[in-house]
């Protein structure tokens, strides 16, 4: 996470006193530089990272630590709006009243989704309220519900909107390799390999259903039809099924091709990646796929374009876009280093995730560069939310996802452990979570 300071010092005149004052209150018999609020503190430079923020639909909720300080008198919060390539100020008073010392949380309900946010929270001490501030926090609040799957072992993580805090909903030793979303019906579809499973979630958390699927290892999701379809990378299979666990439809790939991704548009399409550099077409009932006349290394990902065709990841090094006619494009030579993932964007482009150029790129029709964000080491996933505009990057080496704003290029990392490989969002389902009281 990105921490914004002042360039001037929060306190103005008088720091020096204030933070003489505080060494007494705090108790620090003498011992110098104890008081966290001293400017030449060399742990907190006098603004310690005393606050936390949770944020949600509509409201950031702020909580924190009273530091042990002595004839503490009080609290209040200052709000201001995130902005690139500014100093933050303290902004807006959100408490004209001084919360009770003994109150550690805060709810600010007036804020707006996907706006940056930086808070300050004032400590005030003794009669002549003298004041100290802990260190800037930033909130942004949204609608996204984002999961990230971990197929590593670390199972399954829950983000914030503005993915500043982290909860795990699967124990450790539980090996998710590929995640989708219904939208509609706010339930997310984790394909679980090690247990031959597709896990079914209400978006806002619990498991509802284990479906059976042996050796499940992608899923894609269609709502036109309102069924899954499920990728058996060691069964060389391909499954459709109901939410409901019931089979519509099996199909047996060839005796060397292994399923890495699919895209499940509707009855007719279904959108295949097989790592031995194949890419298949299949339709419900057909005892045979199409094999597309694409040349291909180890393609690895594939992103619909509704309608039209798909982009295809190539980890050796290419992007290609396939039209449902047959046709193909082709990244120019060299532009791709190790694309992994793809996510469309709905306007007729999609972001690649490229490792071995540690960067996002994002394509159109013809795979055309159109941007690119670099400076992303271990970028492995990319997922855009339409409703924020803005990227969910997985940086399994790290350990961490990154989320970034497109519109105002606000960003932040959050350490979730393992290896976190691919993040999809219910981009309204924390606004529907949130109306519904959780």
């Amino acid at each position: 996470m990105r921490v914004r300071t002042s360039r001037r010092h929060p306190y103005g005149r008088g720091a020096w006193l204030l933070a003489l004052a505080l060494l007494f209150s705090c108790g620090c018999s003498g011992r110098d530089r104890e008081n966290p609020f001293d400017p030449l503190n060399p742990e907190t430079g006098g603004a310690p990272a005393a606050a936390r923020t949770r944020a949600d639909c509509g409201r950031v909720t702020l909580s924190w630590d009273d530091l042990g300080m002595r004839d503490l008198a009080g609290h209040r919060i200052w709000r201001a709006e995130w902005h690139a390539d500014e100093t933050a100020a303290l902004g807006t008073l959100l408490t004209p009243e001084t919360l009770p010392a003994e109150r550690a949380t805060y709810v600010d309900s007036t804020v707006q989704n996907d706006q940056s946010y930086v808070y300050r929270v004032e400590y005030q001490f003794g009669a002549d309220s003298a004041a100290a501030y802990a260190a800037p926090i930033e909130a942004r609040p949204g609608g996204a519900l984002a999961w990230s799957a971990d197929p590593c072992g670390w199972g399954l993580a829950l983000l914030t909107p503005d993915a500043g805090a982290v909860e795990r909903l699967e124990s450790y030793g539980t090996a998710v390799l590929d995640l989708d979303v219904d939208p509609l019906a706010h339930r997310l579809f984790a394909a679980q390999i090690d247990s031959g499973q597709v896990l079914i979630y209400r978006s806002d958390g619990p498991r509802i259903a284990a479906v059976p699927v042996a050796g499940a290892s992608c899923v894609s999701w269609s709502a036109g039809i309102g069924a899954l379809a499920v990728g058996a990378f060691y069964e060389q299979r391909v499954v459709w099924i109901t939410p409901q666990g019931e089979t519509l439809w099996s199909l047996e790939l060839g005796a060397e091709q292994h399923p890495e991704d699919l895209a499940f548009r509707d009855s007719s399409t279904t959108w295949i990646a097989v790592r031995e550099g194949v890419l298949l077409r299949a339709g419900l009932g057909t005892s045979r796929a199409e094999t597309l006349d694409v040349a291909l290394e180890r393609p690895v990902a594939i992103a619909e374009d509704p309608g039209r065709g798909c982009w295809v990841a190539d980890r050796g090094g290419d992007l290609v876009y396939v039209s449902d006619q047959g046709d193909s494009w082709r990244a120019a030579p060299g532009q791709f280093d190790e694309p992994l993932d793809v996510d469309a964007v709905g306007d007729g482009s999609c972001w690649v995730a490229d490792l071995g150029r540690g960067a996002v790129v994002r394509v159109d029709r013809e795979a055309q560069v159109l941007e690119e964000i670099g400076g992303l080491s271990g970028a492995a996933g990319v997922t855009y939310d339409p409703l924020a505009a803005a990227l969910w990057v997985a940086l399994p080496e790290r350990g961490e996802v990154l989320l970034r704003s497109l519109s105002d290029g606000w960003t932040r990392r959050i350490l979730i452990g393992g290896c976190p490989r691919k993040v999809a969002g219910d981009w309204d389902g924390r606004c529907r979570a949130t109306l519904h009281g959780r």
